[in-house]
C-alpha cells in the first residue's frame, strides 16, 4: 500500500488510499505537472504475459469517449504496480449516499440515471470487440452534478484493462454479491446481458433501498420449489410504475436468454415503451381455468398487489396484455366445441376481409382481417403492425389455417410479434408464423433480420427453418454485419456450420471491414476460425484501422487462434 506524499513518475503525489483489493488499489492523487487532481489505480501483475496484456488494455481504455465514462489520461509501471491515470470524480458515490440518506431516491432521476448509464453500455457493448464492465453497482455510480452520472471502475471489466484488479474489498470474488448475474458467479461465461443484469439490481436498489438477493440465493430456492425472493420493485415502492417494475424482473432474469438483448431495448422497457411489460402474480385456484388481464385504458395502472407470501400458482401476467392458465379436465369437451366454432368463425372472416380488401396495403390488410383482441405477450403498441407478407396477393388455406392458430393462442400476426418470438428462441412459434406466410427476411427497429438475430442468439433450429423458408444467408444489418458475422462472434459452432453449408460469404466485410474471421479471432474462438478458413476464408484482411485477424489475437492474446492463423499464413502486420 502506498503513504501519503509517494511520488511517483516524478509527477503524481499520492494524497490518500481509495480502498484495496487482493491485486491492488485506488488512490487520489495529484498530477504535479498539470496541477489536478487525479485517481490512480494500481494493479499488481506477477508475469510479463500480464503485464504486456495491462498495456494493451490501457490503450483500449484510453481510447474510449462518453460523457458517462471517466476518462483514461495516461499508464505507466514502477516497481512491481502497473497504473493508470484516470479523471478523478469527485463526491459521494451513490452507495454511500443511499446509505447516508436511509431511503431510496425518486423514480423520476433513477430513470432518468438509467438513461445515461445504458447509453454509456450501448456505447461500451458496440466496440469491437465488446467492453462488458461486468462490475455495475450503486458504489461504482458518481454524480457530477443531479442530473449528470458517471460510471466508474472498469475492476472487473472484460476487454479493458481493469479485468486484473478487483477494486476494493466489495469485489473479492470477481464479483458484486448482490448485483451480478448467475452465469458470472459461475463462471459460465458473460456477454452484454450479464451487464443488464447488473444494471437491473443497481436500478432496484437505488428506487426500493433494498438489496435485491443474490442470484445464487434466488436460483437455489428456484431449483427446490420455493418463490423467488425476489420481490417486485412496485410492491416495496408503491411510487414505482408497474412497468417499470416489469422491466427491472426481466432485466434480472436468472435465465441469460431471458434478458433484454440490447441496451436500447431496455431502455425502451424502462420507459413504459415495451411491447409487454410482465410481473409475476400468484394464482389460488390451480385446476381453474383463469384469463388474467387489465382493460387498455387501464394500461398505466398499477396491476394488484398480491404478496410473494400467499401460496400458489406463480405466472407471468402482462399488463395491459393477457395470458392463459391451464384449467380443468372435465371442462375441455365444451371448451374445444366453443374453440372449434370460434377458430372456424376467424378464418371465415379472416377470406372474407382479404377477398373484400386485397387491393389495399398491407397495414389495412392486417388491420381488417383479423378481429379486435386485447394485446397478447407478444403485442406492440401499434395499433395496427404492418405485415410483411408473401408476394402472393391471398393467402392460401394453409396460411390461413395457421393465422387462426395464431390467433388461438392470442398472438396477432405481425412482424413485430414475429420478431419476438425470434428473439426468444421459440421454435414452434417461429415455423407457425413461417407457415403463416411471414417473410422469412423480415428485419426488425434496428435493421437485423430474423437470421441474424437468431445466428447471435445460437438459435441453430431456427436458423435452419427461416433458411428453409428461403432467408437470405448473407443480408446485412445497419451495421454491416452478416448472421455468419454473428455466430463467428458468439462461437456458435452448430449455426456457423449451418450458415457454412448454405452459402454464407466467409470474406464479407462490416461496415469497420472486419469479416467473420477476424471477429473470431479477436475472441479467440479456435474451432470458428478453423471453421472459417476451411471455407476459404482470407486469413490476411485488414479491418480499416489496418488490423488483421492475426493482430486482433495478438492484441487479445488469443495464443490458440495465433498458432492456427501463423499455420494457414497469416502475416500479421
Amino acid at each position: 500500500m502506498l503513504t501519503t506524499d509517494t511520488i511517483l513518475q516524478q509527477r503524481y503525489r499520492i494524497v490518500r488510499p481509495f480502498g484495496r483489493g487482493g491485486m491492488g488499489a485506488v488512490y487520489e492523487a495529484i498530477d504535479e505537472r498539470l496541477s489536478r487532481t487525479v485517481a490512480l489505480k494500481e494493479t499488481l501483475v506477477e508475469t510479463d504475459e500480464l503485464r504486456r496484456a495491462f498495456e494493451r488494455e490501457a490503450r483500449l481504455l484510453a481510447n474510449l469517449r462518453h460523457p458517462a465514462l471517466p476518462k483514461v489520461l495516461d499508464h505507466f509501471s514502477e516497481a512491481e504496480g502497473l497504473f493508470l491515470v484516470m479523471e478523478f470524480i469527485p463526491g459521494d458515490d451513490l452507495g454511500r449516499m443511499l446509505e447516508q440518506q436511509g431511503d431510496a431516491f425518486s423514480p423520476a432521476e433513477v430513470l432518468r440515471w438509467a438513461t445515461q448509464l445504458l447509453d454509456a453500455l450501448e456505447y461500451l457493448h458496440g466496440l469491437d470487440p465488446p467492453v462488458l464492465h461486468r462490475d455495475i453497482k450503486p458504489a461504482n455510480l458518481k454524480l457530477i452534478s443531479r442530473n449528470h452520472i458517471v460510471l466508474l471502475d472498469f475492476g472487473l471489466a472484460k476487454g479493458s484493462a481493469g479485468h486484473m484488479t478487483r477494486g476494493e474489498n466489495k469485489s473479492l470474488l470477481g464479483f458484486s454479491l448482490n448485483y451480478s448475474p448467475l452465469e458470472q458467479m459461475q463462471g459460465t461465461g458473460t456477454d452484454e446481458r450479464s451487464d443488464f443484469y447488473s444494471l437491473g439490481a443497481t436500478l432496484y436498489h437505488l428506487l426500493t433501498g433494498v438489496r435485491p438477493p443474490d442470484a445464487l440465493l434466488r436460483a437455489s430456492a428456484v431449483v427446490n420449489g420455493q418463490p423467488d425472493p425476489l420481490q417486485p420493485a412496485d410492491e416495496i415502492n408503491q411510487e414505482i410504475a408497474a412497468s417499470v417494475s416489469a422491466a427491472l424482473m426481466r432485466a434480472m432474469a436468472l435465465n441469460i436468454d431471458h434478458r433484454p438483448r440490447t441496451a436500447s431495448v431496455m431502455r425502451e422497457e424502462l420507459h413504459h415503451l415495451a411491447p409487454r411489460a410482465a410481473r409475476t402474480v400468484p394464482m389460488r385456484a390451480v385446476d381453474e381455468t383463469a384469463k388474467v388481464s387489465l382493460p387498455e385504458h387501464q394500461a398505466a395502472m398499477t396491476a394488484p398487489v398480491v404478496s410473494n407470501k400467499q401460496a400458489g400458482v406463480r405466472v407471468v401476467v402482462p399488463v395491459p396484455e393477457e395470458t392463459w392458465v391451464a384449467g380443468k379436465r372435465e371442462s375441455r369437451g365444451k371448451r374445444w366445441i366453443v374453440g372449434a366454432v370460434l377458430i372456424a368463425g376467424l378464418v371465415a372472416l379472416s377470406a372474407v376481409g382479404y377477398l373484400l380488401f386485397s387491393g389495399r396495403d398491407a397495414n389495412r390488410r392486417a388491420q381488417t382481417n383479423l378481429p379486435v383482441t386485447a394485446s397478447s405477450p407478444l403485442s406492440t403498441q401499434s395499433p395496427s403492425p404492418t405485415v410483411n407478407v408473401k408476394s402472393s396477393p391471398l393467402p392460401s388455406d394453409d396460411e390461413l389455417a395457421a393465422r387462426a392458430k395464431l390467433e388461438q393462442k392470442n398472438i396477432p400476426f405481425s412482424e413485430a410479434a414475429f420478431n419476438r418470438v425470434v428473439e426468444e428462441g421459440d421454435t414452434g412459434l417461429v415455423e407457425l408464423f413461417l407457415a403463416a406466410g411471414m417473410n422469412p427476411d423480415t428485419k426488425d427497429a434496428s435493421g437485423r433480420t430474423a437470421l441474424i438475430n437468431a445466428a447471435s442468439r445460437g438459435s441453430n433450429n431456427i436458423s435452419q427453418k427461416l433458411l428453409s423458408k428461403g432467408a437470405e444467408v448473407n443480408a446485412r444489418d445497419s451495421r454491416g454485419s452478416t448472421a455468419l458475422m454473428e455466430s463467428a462472434r458468439g462461437d456458435h459452432k452448430e449455426t456457423t456450420k449451418v450458415l457454412l453449408e448454405r452459402g454464407a460469404d466467409v470474406n464479407l466485410t462490416d461496415n469497420n471491414g472486419r469479416t467473420a474471421l477476424i471477429r473470431a479471432a479477436a475472441q479467440g474462438h479456435a474451432e470458428i476460425a478453423r471453421m472459417l478458413i476451411n471455407k476459404g476464408a482470407k486469413v490476411d484482411v485488414k479491418d480499416r484501422d489496418g488490423r488483421s485477424a492475426l493482430t486482433w489475437a495478438e492484441i487479445n492474446n488469443q495464443s490458440d487462434v495465433i498458432e492456427l492463423l501463423r499455420k494457414a499464413g497469416a502475416s500479421g502486420r
